[in-house]
């Protein structure tokens, strides 16, 4: 009874951990260390990344609670692939940066879901009115492909999107097809799995806007590669 009593306790003591680690929020100012924080895109903020605060609770966790918990094997795997994204995603920046925004893509971590978006002009991928792929963008495609090869624990979503110009249904489909060939083409790439792989088109269902509250249009139509986690996607 009292070894029963006492698994009991661990069991409490693990999941409470568990709780108030993923619970912290307003902690002071941290330093910016690769892994365990990460900056804020819109804010500039440096916060504990969820890949530390997950691989933390999942660490302390499994000492705690009892071998079978699949919760807590489940939660040591994102950890996991939350590192695997993170160097990812520095080797991205770091190999490919300067080649990525020579040609005007801009990266952007999103700190929220741990993910990096490639955010490139529409007219940098696809003619107008069209969905093939410009073939001086496989370069930058094929490139991407090669780090992405080597981390299995990532998920990749295509977005499309337009600006208002034509009819909504037409700018929608256009959208999904150009989505559909970036995701067909890395799909065909060497060592791209292609359940990692997502496309989704919007159209002209989410515009940017200027500071005037008139839409940009050349930066609604974009095209999004958007990487991240296994298992932290929406």
């Amino acid at each position: 009874m009292i070894e029963e009593f006492g698994k009991g306790v661990k069991r409490a003591a693990g999941t409470a951990l568990l709780m108030t680690i993923t619970a912290c929020q307003n902690l002071p100012p941290l330093p910016d260390i690769p892994i365990l924080t990460t900056k804020d895109a819109h804010t500039g903020e440096t916060k504990i990344s969820k890949c530390a605060m997950f691989g933390g609770a999942a660490a302390i966790g499994t000492a705690l609670l009892s071998d079978d918990n699949k919760l807590l094997k489940s939660i040591g795997a994102g950890a996991a692939g939350c590192a695997a994204g993170h160097f990812a995603f520095d080797r991205i920046e770091n190999e490919l940066g300067e080649e990525l925004r020579s040609v005007g893509v801009q990266l952007k971590r999103n700190a929220e879901n741990n993910s990096l978006e490639l955010i490139t002009p529409g007219n940098v991928v696809f003619d107008s009115g069209s969905s093939d792929i410009k073939a001086d963008f496989y370069e930058i495609l094929n490139s991407v492909a090669k780090i992405l090869a080597e981390y299995d624990d990532l998920d990749i979503t295509i977005e499309g999107h337009t600006d208002s110009d034509g009819p909504s249904n037409y700018n929608m489909k256009l959208s999904q097809d150009r989505a559909n060939n970036v995701k067909n083409y890395l799909d065909a790439q060497d060592g791209i799995d292609g359940s990692r792989l997502q496309a989704v088109g919007y159209g002209e269902t989410q515009l940017i806007h200027g500071a005037n509250g008139q839409e940009d249009k050349s930066a609604s139509r974009r095209t999004i590669i958007e990487i991240e986690p296994s298992g932290t996607g929406q």
